[in-house]
């Protein structure tokens, strides 16, 4: 089922900026922002009054997160079936204008986050698809074929591109050719799926394989990056189920809990250094900035508890959101907290005092929000990929 080089499509403008060319910094390269997967961005975000930049629709629905470089987002979205399938699209992100689109098959769709390193683009499709096509142009340079869907995001490290499938297969592929460099999984096929994005760091690849019978554990698999050799593993204490292997930073993993439990482990050998319980179910990733831990837990009243990196110690907690579920993971930007719910309501948080700097209802959520240079840009299950400015004019490359 092909992915094929189609023209752009026309975009849905609601107003206009221009300005200069962002800092180097302003790169969002791939979900949660980074290999690490810490959920934090550059910034800044806007400031009230908010106001909209512009709507471009896409799709059916926007599940994935954009990634952002050069000024470029880019973006996987769901099709119809008895239409054209998802695709990939790049997206100007000053305009909304679509430059450039990566046609699925139909019944084909891009529910994970596509990655941009280096000029090229990296994405994964339903039908198993992973491909590598050039951010300027749209060209597909390689393809490589998964033996199962692929729900999981391409993490880009060390010149290789690393992501799991539905059928318990994790595949470490060479950036430049796509050639296979190895796989790790079970030979018993779906009897694990690695859904969940892998984290990098330093040498290792932490990947979960979550378990699809009963009487069998989710595992954080810590995965030596050169050879595809288990270094470790975790399993979560009876009664808990690891679900992310997410925010890596001073040679320590976190692994998330779908009963709000989050573990602190070392990297090296997968030691728990400590444990907190945020006594709340967990549907959303954490985030880590500044050296304190982001998690919101609920159902209702939703609360973000702010967590010391280091001793594990819940630093504040805070009732945030509305009565909706959380469904956007937060994204952290200069101390600003962003999440949605499931009402399409979009939250902008100060992460140090827990009041709501505002919110705006944007229709629907599905991804999660990226922040940059005084905007927002995230994607809806309408198949809309809006950008959300305030007061200060967004700094972005001019078209």
């Amino acid at each position: 089922m092909p992915l094929g080089l189609l023209a752009a499509g026309r975009a849905s403008k609601v107003g206009a900026w221009s300005g200069q060319p962002p800092p180097a910094n302003t790169t969002v390269s791939m979900f949660r922002g980074n290999p690490a997967r810490t959920g934090e961005h550059p910034g800044p975000g806007p400031a009230a009054p908010l106001r909209a930049l512009w709507m471009t629709r896409l799709g059916t629905a926007i599940s994935s997160t954009p990634a952002l470089a050069d000024g470029v987002l880019f973006v996987g979205s769901v099709g119809a079936i008895s239409m054209a399938g998802g695709a990939l699209h790049a997206v100007d992100a000053r305009t909304g204008e679509e430059l450039w689109r990566l046609q699925t098959a139909m019944g084909d769709a891009l529910f994970a986050s596509p990655a941009v390193v280096d000029g090229v683009v990296y994405a994964a499709s339903y039908d198993g698809i992973v491909i590598a096509a050039r951010a300027e142009s749209g060209e597909e340079l390689w393809r490589f074929q998964a033996e199962g869907a692929v729900y999981s995001s391409p993490v880009v490290w060390n010149h290789a591109v690393a992501l799991g499938d539905a059928s318990g297969r994790f595949y470490c592929l060479d950036a430049s050719t796509g050639d296979e460099l190895w796989r790790f999984g079970s030979d018993d096929p779906y009897r694990r799926s690695f859904n969940a994005s892998p984290a990098a760091d330093d040498s290792i690849f932490f990947v979960v394989a979550s378990a699809q019978y009963a009487g069998d554990q989710p595992i954080l698999h810590a995965l030596d990056t050169e050879t595809g050799e288990e270094r470790w593993r975790f399993v979560a204490p009876p009664g808990s189920r690891v679900r992310s292997a997410t925010c890596v930073a001073s040679n320590r993993v976190h692994a998330l809990t779908a009963e709000g439990s989050l573990h602190a482990l070392e990297a090296g050998d997968g030691a728990e250094v400590w444990r907190y319980d945020a006594a709340g179910e967990v549907r959303t990733l954490p985030a880590l900035a500044g050296g304190s831990l982001y998690l919101i837990a609920g159902p209702t009243p939703h609360r973000l508890h702010v967590i010391d990196a280091n001793t594990g110690t819940a630093q504040s907690v805070f009732d945030v959101g509305g009565e909706a579920e959380i469904v956007a993971s937060p994204t952290v930007a200069q101390g600003i907290v962003y999440f949605g719910d499931q009402d399409g309501r979009l939250y902008a948080v100060d992460g140090q005092s827990g009041q709501e700097r505002w919110h705006a209802g944007v229709g629907s959520l599905i991804s999660t929000p990226v922040v940059v240079n005084g905007a927002v840009y995230i994607g809806s299950e309408q198949g809309e990929l809006r950008a959300i400015g305030g007061s200060l004019k967004p700094d972005l490359p001019p078209s």
